[in-house]
C-alpha cells in the first residue's frame, strides 16, 4: 500500500512538472523580452536576442517581445500571443505600442501580434514583408537568426514610419512604392487642375460658339409680317377653375446604417491593418506556418 502511495505521488509530480514546463511563461519585469518556453535558443543566443529587443524597444518607444511554446492550450495563435503580451503590462504609452513575435511549436507556426502605435507601423502589408524575412531560417531551424532578424525589420519599420511622419508630403513608403503610388506637391496638384479645368471650359466654349454661328446663318430675314401668320389658329374660349381642397404626402428622407468602422485601419503609408480583439484591446497582426 505505502509502495503504491508513493508512485501515485511521484506519477503527480511528473505530470505537475510538466505542465509547469509548458505552461505560459510568468513575467516579473518586462525589461525581459525574450521567453523561449520551448527551448529554442541557448543561453548565449537568449542573452543576446533579450539585449536586442532592449535596446529596439527603448531607442523607438515600441516594444519588441519575442516568445516560444510547445504547449498552446487549446488557443489560436493571435489570441496566445496577444493575451501573454496585454496580461503582462508590456507596450509603450497608454495604446501600449509594440509587437510579439510568438513561435508556435505546436503547430508550427510564427504569428505577430501589434498593438498601439504598433497597428499603423506595421500594417498588413509591413507584417507580411517580415515574415518573408524571416520564414526560410524558421525553416531551417534557425530560430535564433530568425527571430534576429525580426528585431531589424522592427527598428527598420519603426525608423521607416518616423520618416514618413515627418514628410509625408515627399517620402515615399515602401508600401506606395510597390504599389506604384506616385506623389506631388500642393502646388503641382494645384497647376494640373487649373489646367484640367481651363481645357474643359475651352471645349465647351468652343462647342457653344460654334452652334450659335450655325443658327446665326441659318436665320433670313422676312419680307411680310402675314409669313407668321396662320388663318383660322386663333380660337378664344372660357374656362373657370375652381379650388376645392388640397392634400400634402411627405417621404422622410433615409438615414444611413451603414458603418465603416472596424476591422481595419490604415493609410497610404502602409495599406491596411487588419484587426481583431482579445481582452477588450484591439490588435494587429498576422502569421504563416513554417
Amino acid at each position: 500500500m505505502r509502495k503504491k502511495s508513493i508512485f501515485i505521488l511521484a506519477v503527480f509530480l511528473i505530470f505537475t512538472c510538466c505542465q509547469m514546463a509548458f505552461a505560459m511563461p510568468q513575467v516579473t519585469d518586462t525589461n525581459v523580452k525574450v521567453y523561449d518556453a520551448a527551448g529554442l535558443f541557448t543561453p548565449e543566443e537568449t542573452e543576446a536576442l533579450n539585449e536586442k529587443a532592449r535596446q529596439t524597444a527603448e531607442e523607438w518607444q515600441m516594444d519588441a517581445v519575442i516568445l516560444t511554446t510547445n504547449d498552446m492550450e487549446g488557443k489560436e495563435s493571435r489570441y496566445y500571443a496577444a493575451e501573454f503580451y496585454d496580461n503582462n503590462g508590456f507596450g509603450y504609452g497608454e495604446e501600449k505600442d509594440g509587437i510579439i513575435l510568438l513561435l508556435n511549436m505546436e503547430d508550427r507556426e510564427i504569428y505577430l501580434v501589434s498593438s498601439g502605435k504598433g497597428m499603423d507601423v506595421f500594417t498588413d502589408y509591413y507584417i507580411e514583408q517580415i515574415l518573408d524575412d524571416v520564414i526560410y531560417g524558421l525553416g531551417e531551424g534557425d530560430y535564433a537568426g530568425a527571430s534576429s532578424l525580426f528585431l531589424d525589420d522592427v527598428a527598420y519599420y519603426c525608423n521607416h514610419y518616423t520618416q514618413y511622419q515627418e514628410d509625408p508630403e515627399h517620402f515615399t513608403s515602401d508600401y506606395e512604392q510597390a504599389m506604384g503610388i506616385t506623389k506631388t506637391s500642393v502646388w503641382q496638384d494645384l497647376f494640373i487642375n487649373i489646367l484640367i479645368c481651363a481645357g474643359l471650359a475651352a471645349v465647351f466654349a468652343g462647342i457653344f460658339l460654334q452652334a450659335m454661328r450655325r443658327q446665326y446663318y441659318m436665320v433670313k430675314p422676312a419680307g411680310n409680317g402675314k409669313n407668321y401668320i396662320v388663318q383660322n389658329s386663333l380660337s378664344l374660349a372660357d374656362q373657370t377653375d375652381r379650388f376645392i381642397t388640397s392634400q400634402r404626402t411627405a417621404v422622410p428622407i433615409p438615414k444611413n446604417n451603414h458603418s465603416s468602422r472596424g476591422g481595419s485601419r490604415g493609410g497610404s503609408y502602409g495599406g491596411r491593418t487588419t484587426t481583431f480583439r482579445s481582452g477588450g484591446r484591439s490588435h494587429g497582426g498576422g502569421g504563416r506556418r513554417f
